[in-house]
């Protein structure tokens, strides 16, 4: 017999106390308290507590801990369309409303206006910060109306870092921008790197091939720290502009994400939630909501594991 069985069937407590549990406090207790009879093996009282002291440290018997749960950010994408819903009026509140039901942890804007002439002058960004009561930034694409064109994010937590990085573009076509920063997001969490892009929407893919060869560049070396890249695409999942990004990255939706575009009927999707490097995370739930209004895009929302 193993060494566990022979121990309980050979001793017996001379009290009342019960069946033993395969418990080392408790058998620490109960044998300074207890008077017990061993038969059969011959051991004095020091050598029999030597040997179950020995076997409850060694494992046997002992429940093995379960592991903490690894920690969980909630994450969101949404291209906002300068504030600008299906209904032609620039709604901030709106869509600040929208974040605040989802309650995310860090948000990627784009489409996002700064003190330019169409939007009133105001900063967009820095307006949904206060009104979402979170951390906001701006990163500038191109200069327009007086103002900037481009990214926002919004975090629960304060940035680390920020950097905005400026993606190849023709000369004859919009500029095109990441923005980038680091956050932590619980205390639970390792910094990670968040990321917000908007790529080039022309036809010809050109210079959405460069910019996504460029993101990946960046953020996709042997030694980039995890990282979540959020954004509008511009590009379906099959097409040959993305193949380098699934090369590198995880889609938080799987092969069944749901369309963004166009919001009065999705039939394309080119909003993204993307994780590198692999084995790092675990996508619980990534869903696109039906919020037909507030924007001329979905927004996109995935619940991650972080490893």
């Amino acid at each position: 017999m193993s060494p566990r069985p022979r121990i309980w069937a050979t001793c017996r407590r001379t009290s009342k106390v019960g069946t033993p549990k395969p418990d080392l406090a408790y058998e620490k207790l109960a044998l300074a308290r207890v008077p017990w009879v061993c038969h059969g093996l011959g051991m004095r009282r020091r050598e029999f507590l030597v040997s179950l002291t020995a076997t409850a440290l060694a494992g046997v018997g002992c429940r093995t801990p379960r592991p903490a749960p690894a920690p969980r950010v909630r994450v969101m994408t949404y291209n906002i369309h300068h504030g600008e819903g299906m209904d032609g009026r620039i709604d901030l509140p709106r869509i600040a409303e929208i974040i605040r039901k989802l309650n995310p942890d860090v948000v990627a804007l784009q489409e996002v206006d700064d003190k330019t002439q169409r939007s009133g002058g105001i900063a967009q960004a820095e307006v949904l910060g206060e009104l979402t009561s979170m951390h906001a930034a701006f990163g500038k694409a191109l200069p327009f109306q007086g103002g900037g064109y481009g990214l926002g994010l919004l975090s629960r937590e304060p940035f680390q870092d920020l950097v905005t990085y400026h993606l190849p573009s023709s000369a004859d076509r919009e500029n095109r921008a990441a923005l980038a920063a680091v956050i932590q997001p619980s205390p639970l969490h390792p910094p990670l790197t968040f990321v917000t892009t908007h790529l080039d929407h022309t036809r010809d893919d050109t210079d959405r091939r460069q910019q996504v060869l460029r993101l990946n560049e960046i953020f996709a070396q042997p030694d980039s720290p995890q990282t979540i890249l959020m954004g509008d695409l511009n590009a379906t999942p099959e097409s040959a502009a993305l193949g380098p990004i699934w090369a590198q990255w995880l889609d938080a939706a799987g092969v069944d994400g749901a369309p963004t575009i166009p919001v009065d009927n999705p039939t394309r999707r080119i909003d993204y939630i993307l994780l590198r490097p692999g084995g790092r995370w675990r996508s619980l739930n990534c869903w696109v909501l039906d919020e037909r209004m507030a924007s001329d895009h979905l927004p996109v929302i995935a619940d991650i594991e972080v490893w």
